[in-house]
């Protein structure tokens, strides 16, 4: 499945179009040999903005941008233009609320 989500850009005025976001079931379980969480616990952590999971710590930060990352690139986009979208959706606000329902499209 994919969800389609409109990751706003702070401060601008413009809305910007939906883009569809797919997490391959190859990222799934890769995600657990690179980062110390399940997806699960992951998005618990996000979701319930329990200490430790927010985009102030390094490696939360770099969690997120790798799930949006993978995300962008299941649902057909190109590796290099998936890597410096995601490296701005993670400065965004809406960050976090997307790596849910990215997390919650995927089963976890």
């Amino acid at each position: 499945m994919s969800i389609n989500f409109i990751a706003a850009r702070d401060f601008e005025h413009q809305a910007p179009e939906a883009e569809t976001f797919d997490l391959l079931s190859a990222d799934i379980t890769a995600f657990p040999r690179l980062f110390p969480w399940s997806l699960a616990d992951f998005k618990i952590g996000l979701s319930g903005n329990l200490p430790g999971f927010n985009l102030g710590d390094r490696e939360i930060q770099c969690a997120v941008q790798a799930i949006i990352q993978a995300a962008l690139v299941g649902s057909g986009a190109g590796v290099a233009a998936a890597a410096v979208r995601a490296a701005v959706i993670v400065r965004q606000s809406c960050a976090i609320p997307l790596v849910i329902a990215i997390l919650t499209d995927a089963g976890a």
